[in-house]
């Protein structure tokens, strides 16, 4: 056939990752490890009769019960389903490390996570080291001065300062990438137009 013509140009020393023979499985073999991964993330990916459970940096499970489908999944965090497969593989392959699902830093595991793992022992993905841990939430007053906005402008997370809002997580990142620079999100809370500016630290 085809294929095997072009196989058999190279010696079977030099091929990698490649059967010598054509739809064949020959010499290619998965380590019981690798075995047991793709295992475990077929069953994380069946729609039918699973469990997932999601917790947060400080491993509270979020929301207060287990996901009993991967609809539900990708629902939740406001995400494709391609996005949550994804995750999901990872997960089973880098266990204990934070992924980012849409602004958050989430764990996710097909079982309950074990009471001895504390929060000091998680991983945080890479792409999302750099997000800030804290948020501060200012507004102006008439004469263009930075003030607090309400009582309490202080979040341990830009997601916590969103689902508080009730804005994108995305938003409130931008925004304190831009800092002193940023443009302020306008938007109406109780009724009252408002211009905010977030930070990752307090504004003097």
């Amino acid at each position: 056939m085809e294929e095997q013509k072009y196989i058999d140009m190279f010696p079977f020393e030099q091929l990698y990752n490649i059967s010598p023979k054509a739809i064949s499985s020959l010499w290619r073999k998965h380590t019981i490890e690798t075995k047991t991964k793709i295992s475990e993330s077929l069953k994380i990916n069946n729609h039918n009769n699973i469990k997932i459970y999601s917790y947060n940096e400080n491993l509270e499970l979020i929301p207060d019960k287990p996901f009993t489908s991967i609809k539900e999944v990708y629902e939740y965090f406001g995400v494709t389903r391609s996005t949550i497969d994804n995750k999901l593989k990872k997960a089973v392959l880098n266990p204990y490390t934070l992924q980012n699902i849409n602004g958050k830093l989430v764990l996710l595991f097909n079982t309950p996570i074990s009471p001895l793992i504390k929060p000091s022992d998680l991983i945080i993905e890479e792409n999302f080291k750099n997000i800030p841990k804290e948020v501060w939430v200012y507004t102006k007053n008439e004469d263009g001065k930075l003030i607090v906005y309400s009582a309490n402008p202080w979040f341990n997370s830009a997601y916590k300062a969103g689902k508080t809002l009730k804005i994108d997580t995305k938003s409130v990142l931008y925004r304190m990438e831009k800092g002193s620079y940023q443009n302020p999100l306008i938007l109406t809370l109780n009724e009252v137009l408002v211009e905010l500016y977030f930070y990752d630290n307090p504004q003097n």
